[in-house]
């Protein structure tokens, strides 16, 4: 039965940590009921099996092992196509993993260098800036100095099947065959004494040692090595089936080894390991020297060239044969930016699935006022662009300055976002991603050789100006491409800005090298060049725009936004921090826009990478409303604990801005049903906290580590959550959260219903049906208790047959579950499977509030006249609610309304979260809804018309 495209609603199930696909198979009739018409699986296809991946391109028979077989995904399929639900899975084409011997092709490369079979397969520089680097592959996988572990024994050849090979710790590392010689020819020589010259093993040895000495070193030899490398290793291990030989060949592996406390004893080892076509260092050599192009700045993860049409048919026939099967009915395409050519891509891939109803859309994230290039051939985003419109749209903008003034008392930074952006890409540039940059300068410096008015320019100066216009390069890359014929406006646009600001930034570098780049980045060619040095500069373009992307992903998303953060909710992928707020009538300028150009997006509101749980934002959205009390609160606070405040090398712990933080996230994350519901939040908060500040790199970092600050850090947290020593503070922290925690719950619901009837597709994260009050990743990744859900769904569903609105009511009343959560949620997608032509219409029209309250009501229809869904939603409930959750409902609501477009003479209208009919009022000389009839039970509506 075909599935139906695009999604009505998607559920995000992260396999692995939380459900397996056998587990998962459980899980359909409570999806269904839910109102899920698509899973979405994450991660499910990789390039490569490992700790975070799917399928292995190497074996395409296999699924990581911890999600299940192959066979298991087929058995899920069909138990969803007989639900008509459907699967989109998560492709991975830019990278794989590289962290074990398993990966074939980059055991290969490994082995065999620049010669290897699939050399092309990797983003490999084979002639970097080191020159002992030249013809060989940087490994930073050690965790000392290469001397040192060498002589600790820790890296130390081993023999396996036949085959030699290098063993670090857990992982193994492949010995070019004709380096076997030096432990092979010991064992030739004591073979040979034991047997004489013609004994049959001394002949198959120097056999064995004479194909060794011709090994072929040709690129067109590879299939000729691997058969014969592949004849030697069986050879080998028909000769080790005798214990005489196989005590020679321990005894020379051992003598190679060398002996721990005998420095010169290891000397022939390193000379084992300098013959290689790869190079073990300590793993802080990785940002310096580099010469692969991996993903962000992860060692393990190997970026590959899918671009390369091999490469691409390569890592597609899985999935696209899944596709064909009728198993998948669209992809989620990860980290498109990394993409040498996203647009190609997208086409190629578009043309390999041969099915125009196949859903395909892409994780990219828009910076403020961006949408997605012309052309691509994508159904849309994962929807980080929702998030941040929707978060906009729920804190108060009226208080943005206040906002602003309490970040400069309360944390003592006096920067702006911009600056502080521009300070944290620069740091990734000069530390964690300076090979990458490096590379790309030595490039430039090539092109600069090309004419004569730019061949003065040295490497260094060259360099300074790549880093200054990246760290200020206004959105994560343009597209460029190599075959067209002009830059278009928009992306002219973004160099034109970076290229200006940088210069404006630096006034000392020399203004004709900010102009060579920009010339460069355009493809303003000087006369007389040819199509070789065209083309070199072409795709210098191309690799730059393969590193703006990374920058700023790790500059602004894991290190700004934990820098920057006056409304903390606002730190969110995709979100701008420095934008305190947005209108209404903004939100429907986005919606109107986005229903035109990519009305089958996702509307997200969680995923495994924001930054914190959908409830947690929507209560840190409150703060914005109260900026006065939440002053009092912090004040408060910081006097309830200065006991607990230390300074270990005379360094606050925490300072003013880390303490704004902590702050901020214990009331966002506080747990729904008190302090006492959740034995697991002190250690789930610490470990957030130490997440925050390494994230963060000012006092601490990943990979440099200031374990006496993070000690210090860790007993603050102890201390101030600790129920003897800090029972004042925690009682008051009690208190705050109990002014927030209503108007947060409410806020959760509006996000809710936005999310459903929003322009787009409702993408739920697995577990979010009820409070998600979670931190960053691991914490959102938390096992989920689906028994508990899908009880609890069965008794919500057999109340709401009976009495919708008596159910919601009585919901309201017990909060802390979040069962209301799930009945809005089900209710909702309930309507928008029945009026599901409504919600998919581009036709999305703001609706007019009338009354005092105006300015916090969210109203629009979906849809043509005679069908519309209009989707009515409160906002900025602090005030509201401050004595209660009626504040928000029925009459508190007096005489304001929501007028009605268009009204039709004889329609009806369905409250369909709360089943009741509404009566259409006399409001303003026209028609429409009061509100008081609409929030009658909830403080959302969602309003069906009947012709």
């Amino acid at each position: 039965m075909p599935i139906p495209s695009p999604p009505l609603a998607t559920y995000r199930l992260q396999l692995s940590r939380t459900v397996d696909l056998v587990r998962a198979r459980g899980l359909i009739p409570y999806l269904k009921e839910l109102g899920i018409s698509h899973v979405y699986l994450s991660p499910l296809l990789a390039a490569r099996a490992g700790s975070s991946h799917g399928y292995d391109v190497v074996d395409h028979s296999r699924l990581n092992p911890e999600y299940g077989t192959e066979e298991d995904l087929g058995a899920f399929a069909a138990g969803l196509a007989q639900a008509d639900m459907g699967i989109i899975a998560d492709l991975v084409p830019n990278h794989m993993c590289i962290a074990d011997a398993a990966n074939a092709r980059w055991y290969d490369v490994m082995e065999d260098g620049e010669a290897s079979a699939s050399t092309d397969f990797f983003d490999i520089d084979w002639g970097p800036p080191k020159a002992e680097l030249a013809g060989k592959v940087l490994l930073p996988v050690l965790g000392e100095q290469f001397g040192r572990e060498l002589e600790r024994g820790a890296v130390k050849v081993v023999f396996e099947r036949g085959t030699f090979s290098l063993s670090y710790a857990e992982r193994r590392f492949p010995l070019t065959p004709p380096s076997w010689k030096v432990i092979l020819e010991p064992i030739w020589r004591s073979v040979k004494a034991r047997t004489g010259d013609d004994g049959p093993q001394a002949i198959e040895l120097e056999s064995i040692l004479r194909s060794l000495g011709h090994w072929p070193a040709e690129r067109t030899a590879a299939r000729a090595r691997r058969h014969e490398r592949d004849a030697i290793a069986r050879r080998l291990a028909s000769l080790a089936e005798d214990a005489s030989i196989q005590a020679d060949v321990e005894a020379a592996v051992a003598a190679v080894n060398g002996k721990i406390g005998d420095a010169a004893s290891f000397d022939r080892l390193e000379q084992l390991v300098s013959e290689q076509h790869y190079r073990l260092a300590h793993w802080r050599v990785a940002a310096h020297e580099i010469n692969y192009r991996r993903f962000f700045d992860v060692n393990d993860l190997a970026a590959i060239r899918v671009e390369n049409d091999d490469v691409f048919r390569t890592v597609h026939e899985l999935p696209c044969r899944w596709a064909e099967q009728g198993w998948l009915s669209g992809f989620r395409i990860d980290h498109v930016d990394g993409l040498l050519e996203p647009a190609r891509y997208l086409a190629q891939l578009r043309q390999r699935v041969a099915d125009p109803a196949f859903y395909l859309i892409v994780e990219k994230i828009l910076a403020s006022g961006e949408t997605l290039p012309e052309g691509w051939m994508t159904d849309g985003t994962t929807g980080y662009d929702h998030t941040a419109a929707v978060s906009a749209v729920l804190v108060d903008s009226d208080n943005a300055a206040r906002l602003r003034e309490l970040w400069r008392e309360l944390a003592g930074q006096t920067q702006s976002f911009r600056d502080v952006v521009y300070e944290s890409k620069r740091l990734i540039l000069d530390t964690a991603m300076v090979a990458e940059l490096t590379v790309l300068a030595k490039r430039l410096d090539a092109l600069s050789e090309q004419h004569r008015y730019s061949r003065d320019f040295t490497f260094e100066s060259l360099r300074d100006a790549l880093r200054e216009v990246i760290a200020v390069f206004p959105v994560y890359r343009t597209y460029i491409t190599r075959e067209a014929s002009f830059v278009t406006e928009r992306d002219a646009r973004v160099i034109k800005v970076a290229t200006d600001e940088a210069a404006r930034r630096n006034p000392v570098i020399n203004r004709s090298l900010f102009d060579f780049l920009e010339e460069v980045l355009l493809q303003r060619e000087q006369e007389g060049m040819d199509a070789q040095q065209r083309q070199a500069r072409r795709d210098f373009t191309l690799r730059f725009q393969q590193l703006t992307g990374p920058v700023t992903a790790k500059g602004v998303e894991d290190t700004a936004f934990y820098r920057f953060f006056p409304l903390a909710s606002l730190d969110e992928v995709g979100g701008d921090p420095d934008r305190l707020g947005a209108s209404v009538d903004e939100l429907n300028v986005t919606n109107r826009l986005r229903a035109q150009a990519t009305p089958r997006s996702l509307s997200a509101s969680a995923t495994h990478d924001t930054k914190r749980g959908e409830d947690t934002r929507a209560r840190l959205h409150v703060l914005s409303e109260l900026p006065d009390e939440w002053r009092a609160a912090v004040l408060r606070w910081r006097e309830l604990n200065v006991a607990h405040r230390s300074r270990p090398a005379n360094v606050d712990v925490p300072d003013p801005a880390a303490d704004y933080f902590i702050y901020q996230s214990l009331v966002g994350g506080w747990p729904a049903a008190g302090w006492a519901s959740d034995p697991t939040f002190p250690a789930r908060f610490k470990a957030y906290i130490r997440k925050a500040n390494a994230e963060a790199k000012l006092h601490t970092s990943w990979i440099n580590p200031n374990e006496p600050y993070e000690q210090a850090v860790d007993q603050f947290i102890d201390a101030i959550l600790d129920r003897d020593r800090s029972a004042a503070f925690l009682a008051d922290v009690e208190r705050f959260v109990a002014t927030v925690e209503l108007p947060g719950f409410l806020n959760s619901l509006t996000q809710l219903v936005l999310k459903v009837a929003c322009p787009g597709v409702p993408d739920v994260y697995q577990g979010t049906e009820l409070w998600d009050l979670s931190y960053a990743d691991p914490d959102n990744r938390r096992p989920v208790d689906y028994e508990a859900r899908t009880a609890l769904l069965t008794r919500l569903r057999a109340e709401t047959a009976r009495d919708a609105a008596r159910t919601a009511t009585e919901l309201l009343g017990e909060l802390e579950t979040g069962a209301l959560k799930m009945f809005v949620l089900n209710q909702s997608l309930a309507l928008r499977q029945a009026r599901r032509a409504s919600f998919e219409s581009p036709r999305y029209e703001g609706c007019t509030i009338h009354g005092s309250r105006s300015r916090n009501v969210i109203a629009f229809s979906r849809g043509e006249v005679g069908r519309r869904v209009f989707v009515v939603a409160g906002r900025l409930f602090a005030r509201l609610v401050g004595s209660g959750v009626a504040g928000a409902l029925g009459t508190a609501w007096g005489d304001d309304g929501v007028q009605i477009a268009e009204p039709l003479p004889n329609a009806r209208y369905r409250e369909a979260v709360t089943n009741r009919e509404i009566p259409v009022s006399r409001l303003n000389g026209g028609a429409g809804f009061a509100l008081a009839d609409l929030f009658h039970c909830l403080p959302v509506a969602l309003v069906e018309e009947i012709a």
